[in-house]
């Protein structure tokens, strides 16, 4: 289910604004064994076997951005929010709590009724990130002209980094849900000029388009206990 609006308004002859949201709700359903086995078993039966969740996320995106065009210099500058509601709790992922109490086990798991809801702590779980926008590109002559692009981009973590509990013999896959979403810093500086037959040639003199700073990754705490973290 999903909602979406844009607007644009041309301030002036020179000044332009955009901006826009869209939201989305999703209800999602996993249920897939993992089983190298000849026979299959059912989630009761052998709950370690199974990656299974229900997922209720809400999604909200929204920008805003302003386009200066003045004597074929144009400036576009602009700033998205990216926002999601998790619809769960975070678990207990403390090291000293998990080295002295060992919560995370197939044993465990059983004893409270297939789950370890009883090791979520705090409120529902939700992330907020706000990515700067720059593009600026300025004519040198009437068929060339020098660029610059700056912006962040954030990306969400795929469901199964986020709803995935899957007891083991002696520990458990548990998703961090605080763990900071993956970050891409992009940035360029170039020249570009027209040449004959309408093509035209670029010169990047500085490019960093996949400047990855921070991306999720899988972590051991205490024994055999697996989250994912930013780093």
């Amino acid at each position: 289910l999903g909602l979406s609006s844009n607007v644009t308004s041309q301030l002036s002859q020179y000044y332009q604004v955009k901006a826009g949201i869209d939201v989305e709700y999703a209800q999602y359903e996993e249920r897939r064994e993992v089983n190298h086995e000849a026979s299959s078993h059912s989630f009761e039966e052998r709950p370690h076997y199974w990656t299974r969740f229900d997922a209720r996320p809400i999604n909200v995106g929204s920008y805003v951005q302003s386009r200066l065009d003045f004597r074929g210099m144009i400036a576009n500058v602009g700033l998205r929010a990216d926002y999601m509601w998790y619809g769960e709790r975070a678990y207990e992922l403390d090291h000293e709590y998990i080295f002295n109490n060992l919560p995370y086990n197939l044993a465990i798991f059983r004893d409270n009724e297939l789950s370890f809801d009883h090791l979520q702590t705090g409120a529902v779980v939700s992330k907020l990130y706000l990515s700067p926008r720059l593009g600026v590109s300025h004519p040198i002559t009437t068929q060339s002209k020098v660029y610059f692009n700056y912006g962040h981009f954030y990306q969400p973590p795929v469901l199964d980094q986020v709803y995935t509990v899957r007891p083991l013999a002696r520990g458990a896959v548990i998703p961090n849900l605080e763990a900071a979403w993956p970050r891409t810093i992009s940035y360029e500086l170039g020249f570009e000029v027209g040449i004959l037959g309408g093509s035209v040639a670029s010169l990047q003199v500085l490019a960093a388009p996949a400047f990855l700073a921070q991306q999720l990754q899988a972590a051991q705490t205490g024994t055999g206990h697996r989250r994912w973290l930013a780093g």
